[in-house]
Formats: C-alpha cells, structure tokens, sequence
C-alpha cells in the first residue's frame, strides 16, 4: 500500500467513486446524482490547492483504496485542525489503512503547530479508530430528516 498526496488529473474519477459509496453508505437520504457529485469534487478539487489543507489517498495496486481530507481552520488567535473527510473503502477495511491516513493528517498538522484536532464521525467502525487514537467525545451532534429525498 502506497500513501501519497492526491493528483487529481490521475486521481478525479477513483476520488469521486469513493464519494459515490460515502453518498450511498452515509448519506443515502441525499440523491446522489452525477450533478451532486461534481459539485462535491469540484469544491474538494479547488481547495486543495491551498497551503492550509491537505489530501492524500491510500493505494492499493493500482486502485484507490481511501480518501482523506484535512484542513486547518483559525480560531480567534490559534488555529484547530479539522478532518473533513477519511475514508476507506469497504473491502479494504480493516487493514490499517485508515490509521495510516490519520496519523498523515496529523502530521500534516503537527507541521504547523496545531493541538487541537476535530472531527465528525458517523459510524461505529470509525469511532472505534478514533477512540484507539486519542480521540474523545465532546459534542453530540444531532439530525432530522425533514423530507424523503434533499
């Protein structure tokens, strides 16, 4: 297995199916049309340029097996890191891929001085990670589906 920073020419479409299957497997109340898709990647694409965030993806072969996405978000006068995003495929969990893309976010963070690092999490597969990790509980957050499809 390879971690390396993600290339989106060489990289787009394998990022986009991993965002299919969080769509399907997390978020399965959103439509997840091709339209919704591109919009999600193209925001992801154009803020990755940028010094305060990183990407990388995890691969397996030839294939990309996981995804993640961090960034550092100013706080009156220090500055936090947030984990927008990890993930990793169905099949390839299990396997510590999904530690080894947390602690290249956290080091990615480490490099600017940041303490403080926060996330969401939304299944017990991951929490689980987290918790092994150092990662504690602070907020609850709470959800209401209000229609059948958004």
């Amino acid at each position: 297995m390879i971690l390396r920073k993600v290339e989106w020419d060489k990289d787009r479409e394998a990022i986009k199916e991993v965002y299919r299957e969080i769509f399907l497997q997390d978020y399965s109340f959103w439509e997840c049309s091709e339209e919704r898709l591109e919009a999600v990647l193209e925001s992801v694409q154009a803020s990755c340029g940028k010094a305060d965030r990183v990407a990388r993806v995890a691969v397996e072969g030839s294939s990309i097996i996981g995804f993640a996405l961090g960034s550092i978000r100013p706080f009156f006068e220090k500055s936090y890191g947030l984990i927008e995003m990890l993930y990793v495929r169905e099949d390839f969990r299990n396997r510590g891929y999904a530690k080894l893309l947390l602690e290249a976010i956290e080091n990615f963070f480490r490099q600017f001085g940041i303490l403080y690092i926060q996330l969401h999490v939304t299944n017990a597969e991951a929490r689980q990670l987290y918790e092994k990790s150092g990662y504690v509980e602070e907020r609850v957050v709470m959800k209401k589906l209000l229609t059948e499809k958004v």
